[in-house]
């Protein structure tokens, strides 16, 4: 085999190499949790046209004129929560695998990384929360960094420097399958709250950039005595990734109970009257990611109904090792 060459996208994008790409991205990502076939016109309005998206930090490796490999890496500044460097996505075609490919990529982005001036870390496979493109797979499944179970790129990113930061849980709950009946106090919560939903507008957050365009649902318990939400949740429908599965998952995000009303089972009952909502608008699953030593959060999500699927890890390093 001859060596490809490693080059930054062309602007503006060519629609057949752009085609060819996304082909060897749908070739190449398969095994990753949450993917879904991707198409050129979605990667277009989700990467191209995003207003971060910088066309020298997409690299290809082009063999002649075909792709046989390409990294996404990113700067992000405001309104991330610190300055970072991120690689958001690094793949390479399965034929072309074990030619040292994915290491010029990383070896490509990381030396232009060292140019860039302000960094507190750089973190490896699309670690949230500097993640605008590939934490959501375009529409798929929020990513929390690389899957442990995904051996060579785990040792790719270690090869390099970077080093695990944080260890998270992706868990499912199966929405067919009926919880025991809520106990006499989770229901008197309930019974006693005010509720609220409402479809997020479009706020300069980190959050809502991340996750823009997906009509982000925030759901909110009140009770009588207080004017913010003693807990909320945000949920949303997975299109494309339901479509791809055969069945209608929802995801799950920012859940949060203020810390004095933590321990007294609003959380619960909120979960429990979350699934009920789902399911009313034909949901069959929930998904959502914790960090794995959130011993309180595991616990309350197992006991209402989620479990395991994969277990992720971001990898961090510092910008200049």
């Amino acid at each position: 085999m001859t060596t490809p060459q490693i080059v930054h996208a062309p602007h503006p994008f060519p629609a057949d190499l752009l085609g060819r790409m996304v082909a060897l991205y749908n070739r190449s990502m398969a095994t990753v949790h949450g993917f879904f076939p991707m198409t050129a016109e979605l990667f277009r309005r989700r990467v191209l046209d995003f207003p971060m998206y910088r066309p020298e930090w997409l690299f290809l490796a082009m063999e002649g004129a075909e792709p046989v490999g390409m990294l996404h890496a990113a700067v992000m500044r405001h309104p991330a929560y610190e300055p970072a460097g991120t690689v958001e996505m690094v793949c390479v075609d399965p034929a072309w695998r074990g030619q040292g490919i994915a290491g010029r990529l990383l070896d490509t982005a990381l030396e232009r990384f060292r140019h860039e001036r302000g960094l507190f870390y750089i973190d490896g496979g699309g670690a949230f929360p500097n993640t605008p493109f590939y934490s959501t797979l375009l529409n798929g499944s929020e990513r929390s960094g690389i899957e442990l179970a995904h051996a060579e790129t785990v040792g790719l990113f270690r090869s390099r420097g970077f080093a695990p930061y944080r260890e998270s849980i992706v868990m499912r709950a199966d929405l067919t399958e009926e919880l025991p009946p809520l106990a006499l106090r989770f229901n008197a919560l309930l019974a006693g709250a005010d509720r609220d939903e409402h479809v997020r507008e479009t706020e300069a957050t980190w959050f809502d950039l991340v996750f823009r365009g997906w009509k982000l649902t925030e759901s909110s318990l009140y009770t009588a005595t207080r004017r913010e939400p003693v807990t909320r949740a945000v949920y949303v429908p997975m299109e494309d990734l339901s479509r791809h599965e055969g069945r209608r998952l929802y995801g799950v995000f920012a859940v949060q109970t203020l810390p004095e009303e933590r321990g007294r089972g609003w959380a619960t009952a909120h979960f429990h009257l979350l699934r009920r909502i789902v399911r009313s608008l034909g949901g069959e699953c929930l998904e959502l990611h914790v960090y794995a030593d959130n011993a309180p959060a595991v616990r309350l999500y197992t006991n209402v109904g989620f479990k395991p699927q994969k277990r992720t890890c971001m990898f961090r390093r510092a910008p200049g090792a």
